[in-house]
C-alpha cells in the first residue's frame, strides 16, 4: 500500500468499496427475518392499552434453561426473535407478544414442545383445552399465575415462526376468547410473512 501512501481519499475509498463488497455479500446471503413485524401492536390492542417496553430476542434470552439437544438445536436454526409488552390503562391487564423465526429445516415441534413445557412449569399452569378457532400448529393453552396475577398464554407456530400471546390479570379476569382473538391477528401477521 505504499503506492497510496498520502494520499487519502484513494486509500479511503479503496476502504468503502471494500466494505461495501463485504456488508453486500453478507446481506445478499442472509435472509430478511423481520420477527418484530408479526407481533401485536398498540392498534391491535386499543386505547385501553399503553406500550410498556419492545425488545429483540437473543439467542441467549431464548435457549435459557433449555436441554442441550434443545439449545443445540436453537443454535443451528433460530434467526431472531422479538417482543412486545403492553399496559393497561383503562383495564387491570398486561399483554405479552413474543415471536421467534426460524431456518428452513429446523426441528419446530422439539422447540414448540420444550418451550411449552417452561411455560407450564415456570406459571405453575395447567393445559386448557384449545377452543376450535386456535389457530397455528401445535399450539398449547396454558393457564398459570405470577405473583398475584393470573396469566392465559396461548403458544404455536405457524411456518418458520413460533408465536406467543401472554394476557395477564387479576385472577378470574384473563377471558380465553381475548387471548384468542389475539392470537389469531398474530397468526395472520405469520401467514402473510411466510
Amino acid at each position: 500500500m505504499d503506492f497510496l501512501r498520502g494520499r487519502r481519499l484513494p486509500r479511503l475509498a479503496l476502504v468503502l468499496a471494500c466494505g461495501a463488497l463485504v456488508v453486500g455479500r453478507a446481506s445478499a446471503s442472509a435472509p430478511a427475518v423481520h420477527a418484530d413485524r408479526i407481533l401485536l401492536s398498540l392498534g391491535d390492542l386499543g386505547s385501553a392499552y399503553t406500550v410498556k417496553f419492545s425488545a429483540r430476542r437473543s439467542l441467549i434470552d431464548v435457549s435459557s434453561g433449555d436441554s442441550a439437544s434443545v439449545r443445540q438445536e436453537l443454535a443451528r436454526s433460530w434467526l431472531a426473535g422479538a417482543e412486545h409488552s403492553f399496559r393497561g390503562k383503562k383495564v387491570d391487564r398486561g399483554v405479552i407478544s413474543q415471536a421467534d423465526v426460524f431456518r428452513k429445516g429446523a426441528h419446530m415441534d422439539l422447540i414448540l414442545r420444550a418451550w411449552q413445557r417452561d411455560v407450564l412449569r415456570i406459571s405453575h399452569g395447567t393445559l386448557q383445552q384449545l377452543p376450535p378457532t386456535a389457530p397455528g400448529t401445535g399450539g398449547a393453552l396454558v393457564r398459570g399465575h405470577l405473583f398475584a396475577y393470573e396469566l392465559l398464554i396461548y403458544m404455536w407456530r405457524h411456518g418458520r415462526a413460533i408465536s406467543s400471546v401472554d394476557v395477564t390479570g387479576l385472577n378470574g379476569t384473563v377471558p380465553v376468547s381475548l387471548v384468542m382473538k389475539l392470537a389469531r391477528v398474530q397468526d395472520a401477521r405469520m401467514a402473510s410473512a411466510g
